[in-house]
């Protein structure tokens, strides 16, 4: 950016000395010039993250589907006992984890033979380094009021989990 910056600024250098332009006409295409790119960044950022989004809520749309087919197959079939058992969490904090924890606890307290396994889904195996980094950075610090628009940040995530839930 600051490299484009620069090479946009000698050709406005270059334009102005040949057309006799006053150096005001050249700060200010110059900094009409950054305005437009850090523009261009910013929206550039603010679509990357609308696109990282769109995918995880496709995701977990089809992971849902998945879950529901599976129930049905499952109820379909038999009654038979649970054998595996799969727990999914985030780990962003210890809240998600330590909750998960203790329902695999709580399944082998009840039943020994149960196979639980825990799944860490912001492993980097699993997601995105983008969205990885969003969802702990972005959107932790957009709920806990420490953004620009402050409170009204927790209000508009809760609002869309409302909605897409």
């Amino acid at each position: 950016g600051f490299f484009a910056l620069c090479s946009c600024a000698s050709v406005i250098w270059r334009f102005a000395g040949e057309k006799g332009l006053s150096r005001k006409v050249l700060v200010h295409e110059a900094l009409l010039l950054l305005l437009e790119l850090l523009v261009a960044v910013a929206a550039s950022k603010v679509a990357a993250i609308a696109l990282n989004l769109c995918q995880l809520f496709c995701q977990v749309r089809r992971l849902r589907h998945l879950v529901e087919l599976s129930r049905e197959r499952c109820i379909g079939e038999s009654m038979g006992k649970v054998r595996r058992v799969l727990i999914c969490h985030a780990s962003v904090g210890s809240g998600h984890r330590r909750a998960a924890e203790a329902i695999a606890t709580a399944m082998a307290a009840i039943d020994t033979e149960v196979d639980v396994r825990l799944v860490d889904l912001m492993e980097p195996q699993l997601a995105d380094p983008a969205l990885i980094a969003t969802y702990k950075d972005w959107y932790l610090r957009m709920v806990g009021g420490e953004t620009i628009l402050g409170a009204l940040g927790g209000h508009c995530m809760a609002f869309l989990f409302d909605r897409t839930n």
